[in-house]
Parts: C-alpha cells; structure tokens; sequence
C-alpha cells in the first residue's frame, strides 16, 4: 500500500493564486482592439504599430504600491538608453481596471512625460483604458492573469513589461519593477529586426500587401556584433515565493526564442 502523493505546495496567498505574467513569447497581440486614448477618443491597437516596437505596460491607475513603481522604474531604465521614446520606440501602457478614466490616464501620462523629460516623448507615449472585453483579450494574449479582491477593491497582479514587436508579436518579457537599460537595449534591436527579417512575409519591399514602414535608425545587431545575452531581473511576491530565470544565449538575435518562464512579482494593490 502506498499513499496518495501530497498535492503540490503553494504558499502563495488565496488573492495571488491565479496571478500570473507567462511568457507566450511570439504571440500576436489582437490589433483590431479598441480602446480609449488619454484624450477620450477610441483608437485600436494596430495605431500604435507598424513602425517602430512597442514596450507594453499592464497597470492600473487607482494602484498606490506596485503599479507606481513600474511605472517609476520603466522611465529610470529608459534615461540611459540613447534611443527616444517617439523616435525608435514607443510605449504603451494599459490598465486593466475597466473603471479607470481618461482623465486618469491623462494624469499619469503627464507625469510619465515630466519623469522621462525629453523633447517628443508626448507623442510615443500612450495611456489607454477600455471595457472589460478589450482588456482582457490583450491581457490573455501576453499571459497576464490578474486577480480583482472585492472585499478590498483592489487588484493582485504581477509586475514587468512586455517587448512587441512592430507586428505586435511579443519579442521579450522584462519582469520586476527595475529592468536593465542594457537588456532593453537589445531587445529593442532584436525586435526592430524582426520587421526586416521577416523573410516570406516582405515581399519587393512590402508587408502583408502593405507600403513597408519606415524603419527606425539603428543597424542590424548582426552588423554590430552584438552580445545576444537576455537576463530579467526577476521579484518575488511578498519577497517568499520565487524561483530563478535562466539567462539563455540567443543563437541569432532575428529569431523569436522561448525561453524558461519566470515569475514576477506579484502583489496586491
């Protein structure tokens, strides 16, 4: 006789259980989603695509712990980079709390710009909110589970951000509230190829049928030389529960790779 197998641990509180940031890396984000812009008007995903790649950020504007401190953290890693917000990439940030309003969304795009501090960065810049249905397409597509507590009116949720390319397939996932200039750096070259590697797909110089999208003034990583390392800074959830990401070494920086998933962290608030 032998016994049942004790089921599997998990210490992490009953709110977190389900939060989540998986890697789903080469997935297509859905581009016909619409949403509402920091001004109030309805725009679809596909606007902020085509060009250039695309850093994405899942928060919501009410949070006072973790949300903050991504946002906070995603501008101190981008002053290093060379590269300008509206110029060779641009960010995205949603919430996915369907309460949220424009005029929040507004709020913090202007402390987003004030923070970052550089000429045009308005312009690259977006805050978006939307209806349930919108968010959770685009939260389901790059594999961010969230958790609403209704008894506390507030959101478990993992911390990181997700690299996309000009596409709108996701490229890398950054996890924590701190990420690496360096690391972002190569990612955006990397994701940036993706456009001009796309082989079948870019046919006499045109996309999918399309005029072929300005390209963003940087070389190809391969003329480079450059170091195909990805390491993320990886948190935990209440500092207890976590594990430890490989850094992989990508063979050829034009070529989408998966890589072991990792958590981030994960908190409520």
């Amino acid at each position: 006789f032998w016994p049942s197998p004790l089921p599997a641990h998990n210490d992490r509180p009953a709110a977190l259980q389900s939060v989540d940031l998986e890697q789903k890396l080469g997935a297509q984000v859905p581009l016909d989603a619409e949403f509402r812009d920091e001004a109030g008007r309805t725009v679809r995903l596909k606007d902020y695509f085509g060009r250039r790649p695309v850093i994405l950020s899942l928060v919501y504007y009410s949070c006072e712990d973790l949300c903050p401190l991504v946002l906070e953290g995603l501008v101190r890693s981008l002053r290093p980079l060379t590269f300008n917000i509206g110029d060779q990439f641009d960010v995205v940030t949603l919430s996915f709390d369907s309460r949220d309003t424009p005029a929040l969304a507004a709020a913090k795009k202007s402390d987003a710009v004030k923070q970052y501090s550089r000429p045009g960065a308005g312009e690259g810049r977006h805050f978006l909110t939307g209806d349930e249905t919108a968010i959770r397409r685009l939260t389901e597509a790059v594999g961010f589970r969230y958790n609403y507590e209704s008894d506390k009116d507030r959101f478990g949720h993992a911390s990181g951000i997700i690299l996309l390319t000009p596409e709108g397939k996701v490229a890398r996932y950054f996890y924590g509230i701190e990420f690496s200039p360096r690391d972002l750096r190569l990612g955006l070259i990397e994701a940036s190829a993706h456009l001009e590697d796309a082989g079948a797909d870019v046919v006499g110089g045109r996309v999918l049928g399309a005029a072929r999208p300005e390209r963003p003034a940087w070389p190809h990583p391969r003329q480079r030389g450059e170091p195909a390392r990805f390491a993320s800074a990886v948190t935990s959830a209440a500092s207890f529960f976590q594990r430890r990401a490989k850094s992989p070494r990508l063979a050829d920086l034009s070529v989408l790779e998966s890589v072991a998933p990792a958590p981030a962290r994960v908190r409520s608030g």
